[in-house]
């Protein structure tokens, strides 16, 4: 198995944070806890990126077109993650628009990352138009809290998603949010992804669901009915009476630790999506795979997070 190349340099980056209610365990029912308390803040965290350049340029635009791009496509090989960015904006002034592809899933990040004040975590409702596909109605979580750039994130269907593959723009109307981007070598850019999602799978031993991995005696062993509690749900989506099931992946390290956490499947509202994964990032720990040889080695671990509030 390859190594993953080692990561340098730094790009604004969100570690997602919001809360939560009630989770499932893997083949077993769901638990449920009362609603006790409130609490909706998020973080955004940075991390060392592994920078590789996809070869391409940005392509003019006329005034009256979306937004044309500044810089080239970049993709960061990280050791744990495959994400791509696009500044839009000026090196004193970036404008981002970055994706997070999850190693399996039907779900793909897609962010807006600028500068703005601190924020607390709101939910705003948006349309997404990809070319000419009728808009999509959605959500996005918006936030800042003590890194330098506010993120803007949504939950992208991996079927819009491949629509950007020939899509000349991308749209996002809705709550205060204005954007339009020109794209262009996207296809590239996606190729370049779909190789940095196939070797994160060879290093994380990453198969098919419910398909045994040949080289591990056994997975990741955890549990994660604990982790949670009422003070997590988020408050915004309480007061919104905002309930949904969020299925996750997590990548997990051979030391035991949550290495990533990426959505496969959304409730439909980013806050409770992004709380799903922050609290496991945050509190989870497992008891690492174990390979052949019976050495301690990287796997996955799918969970399903169940939101419900009591009448």
């Amino acid at each position: 198995m390859r190594e993953r190349p080692k990561f340098f340099g730094r790009l604004p980056q969100t570690t997602l944070v919001a809360p939560e209610l009630r989770r499932w365990k893997p083949g077993q029912a769901c638990v449920t806890v009362p609603l006790l308390g409130l609490i909706g803040g998020v973080r955004m965290l940075a991390r060392g990126l592994a920078i590789l350049c996809v070869s391409c340029l940005a392509a003019p635009a006329a005034a009256a077109d979306p937004q044309a791009p500044t810089g080239k496509w970049v993709l960061n090989y990280e050791a744990a993650q495959c994400n791509a960015y696009r500044n839009y904006g000026t090196e004193k002034d970036p404008l981002y628009l970055a994706f997070k592809a999850p190693p399996v899933g039907d779900v793909v990040q897609l962010m807006v990352v600028q500068d703005g004040p601190r924020m607390s975590a709101e939910q705003r409702d948006i349309n997404v138009r990809i070319g000419d596909r009728p808009p999509l109605k959605t959500n996005m979580l918006v936030y800042r809290q003590k890194a330098k750039f506010r993120t803007k994130l949504i939950n992208l269907p991996r079927a819009e998603f491949e629509a950007l593959r020939d899509a000349p723009s991308v749209e996002i109307k809705g709550e205060g949010q204005d954007y339009a981007f020109a794209l262009s070598d996207t296809a590239s850019l996606m190729k370049a992804l779909d190789t940095c999602l196939a070797d994160l799978r060879d290093h994380y031993n990453v198969s098919a669901p419910g398909v045994p991995i040949p080289r591990l005696q056994r997975g990741a062993v955890g549990n994660l009915t604990r982790l949670f509690s009422a003070q997590d749900y988020p408050g915004v989506a309480v007061t919104r009476r905002m309930e949904g099931t969020t299925g996750l992946e997590l990548l997990i390290d051979e030391n035991g630790s949550v290495a990533d956490c990426s959505v496969t499947a959304t409730s439909g509202y980013a806050i409770i999506d992004a709380q799903s994964c922050a609290v496991i990032m945050k509190r989870a720990k497992f008891a690492p795979a174990i390979d052949l040889q019976g050495k301690p080695t990287r796997s996955t671990y799918s969970q399903r997070i169940s939101w419900v509030m009591k009448p």
